[in-house]
């Protein structure tokens, strides 16, 4: 009965204090769908909902209550609370795009010190499926970094290392790895790596590291080159192979598997479980979405409910989805063994700088030519028309013309165009409604009054000759103002007293010269030179040597390349790198009578590693 009084109290004291907006934060708390609970109608959830679909039925025309809620479940809400005339609109906040990312990262860096190399486009790029919180707490993390060695710029090395510990955790720096164990890691992560750059249907490796992170020994991270929102059957099957390329690598170097690649295995059947059961994309089961089970969700979380496809269907999936998987751990050992001396020369590179980038991983694959998946279709029934290509897209043939691709349209910006235009006539009709007809002189009417749109401009004072002086003037009784005394409409001529005017004195080393002109030379030559301010020293984080690249690759050259500039790296900006400690930090320039920035230890606490691709455990 509480919560049905709060509700009430709320709606009521909104109602008084229209309009107004209610904002509901977590509803699948009392939103939830009816009938899960264990106490029936009777539960105090389900009263608390049936108040508040009373309360949201009960609103009038011209109350003006808006009612927002937010939820992360929206699949658990009860149909009744979503229905048209309750919540009207349904807006899906996903996580940001590539340029909505970019926006968020330039909203948090405002008021942090950005050093010459740091790109936040490229960050954006490596930042995929991360949220508006993550982002910020990677520009957090890289100031974080950056006050601990006591600098004064945020380096492209701290935003590197603050974007690992995001999605991978701190640094394991004290955990006593043996040598046979980091050669396995190492072949592992590059099984990882080179089976995705032997493949065209798969992003190519942005950056590979065997070093231990939270829970994982290491990982081989993806960047995606735009925002994808639709994959076919090879850019899955794709990531399959890439997936399984660590377990195939310890087959074929040592011969024995080990526990590594547990997540690789969860992250493949994942992916093969959706391809059969969600995607219609095998060859037995057709198209056809299996998956779908009736009775409560909740029932079904503890083990109840019944699946909608019969068990020999279940079998049948289970057989699928293992055929797929074990094509794809077979592609990728056949990779692998055909590229075996690529395999050995980065897993040499690997245990010799524990971190490699794209560019260097450009070099070291310098000669691999990507091959597509080879995989059957999934019914020969439905092959690709021959002979006929899709139709182009109007920025493919703006682009094939030369000529500037067409905006795209959005409905917010006509919208607020629409009303700016519509604002503008108005008042328009409003001034041509007010303006007089004759604009040089008097209105075209004759009269004298004034008249709405006209200017206010002062009367001068009637020129009254002085015999005319006193025989019209109005007179009053009492006592007369003094001769000097006027008011308005009085006809006189005030005469003001001549006021010696000041001449401008000679300057005292210039007597020829006029006093303003020391001040403002003619010659602007002669103005002094303003001082500039000595240089500051950058101080920033910096990577260990051994993480450093010896290949700088610059992921904005492919736009460059497209626009005709010259794509130049981060060693051309020519400023001068921080200096790096042992530690794998930068120290700030001690001078004479300055004493050392004391050097906090890192954290070694593990944290579950977020938005983690395929990688090593």
């Amino acid at each position: 009965m509480g919560s049905e009084m709060c509700i009430r109290d709320r709606f009521k004291q909104a109602r008084e204090n229209s309009p107004c907006i209610i904002f509901v934060d977590e509803i699948d708390a009392v939103g939830r769908q009816r009938g899960s609970g264990t106490g029936g109608g009777h539960d105090e959830r389900e009263q608390t909902l049936n108040q508040l679909l009373v309360e949201m039925d009960g609103f009038g025309d011209r109350e003006g209550v808006i009612l927002i809620a937010a939820t992360n479940r929206p699949d658990i809400l009860d149909p009744a609370l979503l229905r048209p005339g309750r919540f009207d609109r349904q807006i899906p906040v996903t996580n940001p795009d590539l340029a909505g990312r970019e926006m968020i990262l330039n909203v948090h860096a405002k008021g942090k010190p950005l050093g010459p190399d740091v790109d936040l486009k490229s960050l954006a790029k490596r930042t995929a499926g991360m949220s508006g919180a993550d982002l910020a707490n990677v520009l957090n993390e890289a100031a974080l970094l950056t006050a601990r060695i006591g600098g004064n710029v945020i380096t492209a090395d701290a935003l590197e290392e603050a974007s690992d510990r995001v999605i991978g955790g701190p640094r394991r720096s004290s955990k006593i790895i043996s040598e046979k164990e980091k050669k396995v890691t190492a072949y592992h992560e590059g099984g990882h790596t080179l089976a995705a750059w032997a493949l065209k249907d798969i992003e190519r490796v942005y950056k590979v590291t065997i070093l231990a992170r939270g829970r994982t020994g290491g990982h081989a991270m993806t960047a995606a080159e735009d925002d994808k929102g639709m994959y076919n059957r090879d850019e899955l099957f794709a990531r399959l192979v890439f997936a399984m390329g660590g377990r195939a690598a310890e087959e074929l170097v040592f011969g024995e598997p080990t526990t590594g690649a547990s997540a690789d295995i969860e992250q493949a059947t994942k992916i093969a479980r959706g391809m059969v059961m969600e995607y219609g994309m095998s060859s037995v089961l057709g198209t056809v979405k299996y998956g779908d089970e009736d009775g409560d969700p909740f029932a079904r979380a503890m083990g109840g409910g019944s699946l909608d496809y019969s068990p020999a269907v279940a079998e049948t999936i289970d057989r699928e989805v293992h055929e797929l998987i074990d094509v794809a751990h077979q592609r990728a050992y056949s990779i692998l063994a055909e590229n075996r001396d690529y395999l050995d020369t980065l897993a040499s590179k690997l245990l010799e700088k524990e971190t490699l980038r794209r560019g260097d991983l450009e070099a070291i694959f310098d000669g691999i030519e990507p091959a597509g998946s080879g995989l059957e279709l999934v019914d020969a029934r439905f092959p690709r028309q021959p002979g006929r290509e899709p139709v182009k897209t109007p920025v493919e043939l703006a682009e094939e013309r030369g000529e500037e691709p067409p905006k795209k349209f959005s409905l917010l910006e006509a919208s607020q165009q629409a009303r700016a235009r519509r604002q503008a006539q108005r008042e328009a009709e409003l001034n041509q409604r007010w303006m007089p007809q004759d604009q040089a002189g008097a209105p075209a009417n004759g009269s004298t009054r004034w008249q709405p749109g006209q200017p206010s401009q002062p009367v001068p004072p009637a020129q009254v000759p002085p015999q005319a002086q006193g025989q019209n003037q109005p007179r009053y009784d009492g006592p007369q103002p003094p001769a000097d005394w006027s008011f308005t409409g009085d006809g006189r001529v005030q005469q003001q007293p001549a006021q010696p005017q000041p001449q401008p004195q000679p300057h005292p080393q210039h007597p020829n010269q006029h006093p303003g002109q020391a001040q403002y030379p003619v010659n602007p030559a002669q103005r002094p030179a303003p001082q500039q301010a000595p240089p500051t020293e950058v101080i920033g984080f910096r990577l260990p040597e051994n993480e450093q690249p010896d290949h700088v690759w610059d992921d904005r050259a492919e736009d460059m390349k497209k626009s005709g500039e010259k794509a130049t790296g981060q060693q051309d900006s020519g400023e001068q790198a921080p200096r790096a400690d042992a530690a794998g930090v930068a120290e700030p320039t001690l001078r004479e009578g300055s004493e050392p920035t004391e050097q906090l230890p890192r954290p070694d606490t593990d944290h579950d590693a977020r938005h983690r691709r395929p990688e090593h455990e």
